[in-house]
């Protein structure tokens, strides 16, 4: 009996021992898996650098590479898979190609040497700046705090800088800009100042490429949007600033200047939120329109509504391209009769405006009509559109429409392409009719800069195939140009009367038609009521 109890103590002891045994290896186990697990977790900007490293030396020294090329795949096809915003990643994966864990691949790579060169101060490529916010590319530190960020003290600006203003106390230096306002209080309006950058420049207090100018508003340090237009390290720098308020008083705003750090802070965009820009192709408007900026580019036609004047009104209007107006003014007679319009021409006769329509002759079936007298003004500022032509006699062949008429209202307005406002001409292939009146083009602004073509001439008669007495041809129109401050004009203009048709032989011998008489331009000077600007002494910024 003593021997079988000693049995099973023996027994239960040796089952506790195994338990025990177990026990510590499922300890073991534990332990060990979980520091396995551990270390299967790679720091993801560590797999970014051993990548780096590796790809380097594949492109540059490719047997210097402790990785063989799927093992370099297997890395790069791991990384991309990396999402964004995690900081580690489970790299206990196998490689597809090499069948190696990416775990293990990462510590080859990481025992390479590091060949990848450096800018001047010691940062990688392609990494960021540990002093400045800037990236290291090609040798050259780069304005990216898009991507590197900037100090909690300052902001980035679209170009990549990073800025501060406060206080003014990164920039060195301001000049007040004094606005005086003629007319009635505005509203987010832009104004034209006009700085000598070159002195500037050359003094070494801005940069040369007028990148640290900033615009703020009365406090010095609440910044407002600006566009650098043109002339940098020059005397006439052209600056648009767009001003929060501008009482009927007049406002004060600061330029700032004297930043070796700073990015651009130009934006056309920002500084003109209401524009028109015309890019190709066509379009066709009405009536009053108000923009801050409108622009014609060259190969694009903006067209006028037919019998309907327009206005343009914009702080800088430029036009390299084609408006277009020709014939869209009062409308010729549609039968035997007169035209439209104050100074519409009558049965074959040119209608009119800045000149007299030219006298349709007689016919087999009747003598011409009444040529169409001017009328409006020669030198005010206002314009009208050309009248139409009279219709020919039985055949009722329709008359020539009249011109146009548009006005351009603007603080700055460059017209180097075409603006054409002439009188039209009906062809219907029969008989003879007037030729519109040429219409009108008034131009009113601040400083002008015309090197383009300028035409409101008369439309021409139609000679048509049966030829009895010709028509008349249409008057020219009107060209009125107004500046308050600058005019600068190497333009070419026309205003000439339309041309009369043959006469010929229909039963008989008819006289021909008579052309139509030129029309007028004008030169003058008006008050604007934009607002102007001086620019104050500089001050230093302290």
């Amino acid at each position: 009996m003593k021997n079988a109890v000693k049995f099973w103590e023996n027994a239960v002891k040796e089952v506790l021992n195994i338990k025990k045994l177990l026990f510590l290896m499922v300890m073991f186990l534990f332990v060990f898996s979980s520091v396995t697990y551990a270390q299967t977790f790679c720091e993801v900007n560590d797999v970014k650098q051993v990548l780096k490293k590796v790809l380097f030396l594949r492109f540059t020294d490719a047997s210097s590479s402790p990785l063989i090329l799927d093992e370099v795949r297997d890395l790069l096809v791991f990384y991309l898979g990396i999402g964004e915003g995690i900081s580690s990643v489970d790299c206990s994966a196998t490689g597809s190609r090499s069948n190696k864990k990416i775990s293990d691949i990462i510590i080859l790579g990481g025992n390479a040497t590091n060949q990848i060169p450096k800018c001047s101060d010691g940062t990688e490529y392609g990494e960021c700046s540990t002093f400045k916010p800037k990236y290291c590319y090609a040798g050259s530190l780069l304005h990216r705090c898009n991507y590197c960020s900037c100090p909690s003290d300052s902001s980035c600006t679209t170009s990549g800088k990073c800025e501060t203003i406060e206080n003014g106390s990164s920039w060195s230096y301001r000049k007040p800009i004094n606005i005086a306002n003629p007319g009635s209080a505005l509203t987010d309006y832009q104004v034209l100042v006009t700085l000598d950058t070159a002195s500037l420049i050359s003094a070494g207090k801005m940069q040369a490429d007028c990148d640290d100018i900033r615009s703020t508003n009365s406090d010095g340090t609440t910044l407002i949007n600006h566009w650098l237009d043109s002339g940098c390290n020059s005397a006439n720098t052209n600056i648009w600033v767009q001003v929060p308020s501008i009482p009927t008083a007049g406002a004060t705003i600061f330029i700032l200047y004297g930043n070796t750090e700073a990015a651009t802070g130009s934006s056309f965009t920002s500084t003109f939120p209401k524009r028109y820009i015309l890019a190709s192709g066509t379009d066709t408007s009405s009536g009053a329109q108000n923009y801050d900026w409108f622009e014609v580019q060259s190969g694009a036609t903006f067209t006028i509504t037919d019998k309907i004047p327009q206005s343009i009104t914009a702080r800088k209007i430029l036009i390299a391209g084609t408006v277009n107006g020709a014939g869209r003014g009062f409308d010729g007679a549609a039968s035997v009769g007169s035209g439209q319009g104050p100074g519409a021409g009558s049965n074959k006769s040119g209608g009119a405006y800045g000149g007299a329509g030219g006298q349709g002759k007689l016919s087999a079936w009747g003598a011409g009509g009444t040529p169409g007298s001017t009328y409006g003004s020669a030198s005010s500022q206002a314009i009208q559109m050309g009248s139409g032509g009279g219709a020919s006699d039985s055949i009722q062949a329709p008359g020539g429409d009249g011109g146009g008429a548009v006005t351009f209202n603007s603080n700055e307005i460059v017209i180097s392409g075409t603006v054409t406002m002439n009188g039209g001409m009906h062809s219907t292939g029969t008989n003879q009719n007037g030729g519109g009146g040429g219409g009108g083009i008034l131009i009113l602004s601040n400083r002008v800069n015309l090197a383009g073509t300028l035409s409101a001439s008369g439309g021409n008669a139609d000679d048509g195939t049966v030829r009895a007495g010709g028509a008349g041809g249409g008057g020219g129109g009107r060209i009125k140009i107004f500046s308050d401050e600058s005019i600068s004009d190497t333009s070419s203009k026309s205003v000439s009367g339309g041309t009369a048709s043959t006469g010929g032989t229909n039963g008989g011998t008819y006289d021909p038609g008579e052309p139509g008489a030129a029309g007028t331009t004008h030169t003058g000077t008006f008050t604007s009521s934009e607002p102007t600007t001086s620019v104050g002494a500089e001050e230093q910024i302290p």
